[in-house]
């Protein structure tokens, strides 16, 4: 099933994961991307959801409907290859397209992912 949400919803998914509070959550770094970048990729915020699927929330839209967000308030920080490392058996059965983020497919809302549909399953 492939579906599309809104900022909004998008949002209110993640505020119900962590409880309403941001800093319930993992930053991700990717400052060091091995991936093309497009324009309004950056940085995620990270939680498990009660399946324990990862949830990815972009800090472009974090910032723009939370307001500043301070990566030393999160549980936690780690690259985008620490995150890929943690969960690669769960995106290796996932992920059809390998010369597109990951990360980015893993959104369901904006407009830079690569293909819907991968992460469906």
């Amino acid at each position: 099933m492939t579906f599309q949400l809104d900022k909004t919803t998008l949002t209110k998914r993640f505020s119900e994961l962590t409880e309403g509070n941001w800093r319930n959550s993992f930053y991700i770094d990717c400052s060091a991307c091995p991936y093309e970048r497009p324009e309004g990729c950056g940085d995620f915020l990270f939680v498990p959801d009660e399946t324990g699927r990862p949830f990815l929330y972009p800090m472009s839209i974090a910032a723009e409907q939370l307001g500043p967000i301070d990566w030393s308030e999160c549980l936690g920080r780690m690259s985008n290859f620490m995150f890929r490392e943690l969960y690669h058996r769960w995106l290796n059965t996932r992920t059809l397209e390998r010369s597109c983020c990951p990360l980015r497919k893993m959104v369901p809302c904006v407009a830079w992912r690569c293909r819907q549909g991968d992460f469906d399953k």
